[in-house]
């Protein structure tokens, strides 16, 4: 695949309200408060490391990270 994405992840509410963040079917995106995620959203209802998204062959998958804040 190209460094060009196909799919986005678009915030719809809260701080991060319009930005897009590309997904890549290869790699895991990490979504969360820590500084150290992919998508780092920063808001207090949302946990540290919070869940992730990734591709599987029928699809895209997003996985909650046990965060307290589900």
């Amino acid at each position: 695949m190209n460094a060009e994405s196909s799919f986005f992840l678009i915030v719809s509410e809260g701080v991060a309200s319009e930005q897009r963040f590309p997904l890549h079917p290869d790699q895991i995106t990490d979504i969360g408060r820590a500084g150290t995620n992919r998508v780092v959203l920063r808001d207090d209802i949302c946990s540290r490391n919070h869940c992730e998204i990734f591709h599987i062959s029928t699809g895209w998958m997003l996985r909650d990270r046990a965060s307290r804040n589900g």
